[in-house]
């Protein structure tokens, strides 16, 4: 396979530690240059996704060794379009009762590209508390794989059997909304008691 012809955005990080490794790297001598150990190096090349600043670090390597640089006439590769459920709907304003979603097996598929590799479902938005990036009514695209936690990023949470789609700030821990509606506060949690992370929201849809 000829890595020089791929673009880096369309390339996942297991097809990056792939291309890395056909330079005749082994696992344990790429580890150490991406200042992480052989078993990590093995479960990226497998699929799962790289965590905080491992994912830059991997492509700003690939791009310091030129494995990834494309020639000026290279076309640009196809997307992976993968068949995400829709399986329920999320407040962005309140709490939702997380019984009321529809099995992923009996729920409509919709169409992505370039997700990347996870584990994804979709959910309809109800409230106005993160219309500046999902109005009342568009869809939103959940990685249930990418669970950690960065600031300012928009999760999917469950706290105590309902679900809510907020942003992450750690400090202090709270929920914060992203509206243009000022009525709408952040909510402040005590870490200690039942919130979990349902998964990382990487992409809105809404039709105009």
């Amino acid at each position: 396979m000829e890595y020089t012809s791929t673009y880096i955005r369309y390339m996942s990080p297991a097809q990056i530690i792939e291309a890395l490794l056909a330079k005749g790297w082994k696992q344990s001598e790429l580890a150490a240059k991406l200042n992480t150990d052989q078993p990590n190096v093995s479960r990226w090349r497998k699929g799962q996704e790289p965590r905080g600043p491992s994912r830059d670090l991997i492509r700003d390597l690939a791009a310091t060794e030129g494995v990834i640089q494309p020639p000026k006439d290279a076309p640009r590769p196809l997307a992976t379009v993968v068949m995400v459920p829709l399986i329920s709907w999320v407040g962005a304003g309140r709490l939702v009762d997380s019984a009321t979603q529809t099995p992923a097996s009996e729920a409509r598929a919709i169409p992505f590209g370039d997700l990347g590799p996870g584990d994804f479902f979709a959910l309809a938005v109800k409230g106005d508390s993160m219309d500046r990036i999902s109005p009342e009514g568009s869809i939103i695209v959940v990685n249930r794989r990418d669970k950690q936690l960065l600031p300012g990023k928009a999760y999917v949470f469950a706290i105590r059997g309902e679900t809510t789609f907020k942003l992450w700030q750690p400090k202090p821990p709270r929920l914060e909304p992203f509206s243009t509606n000022p009525a709408h506060e952040a909510k402040f949690l005590d870490t200690r008691r039942g919130i979990f992370v349902v998964g990382r929201v990487r992409r809105t849809l809404l039709d105009l």
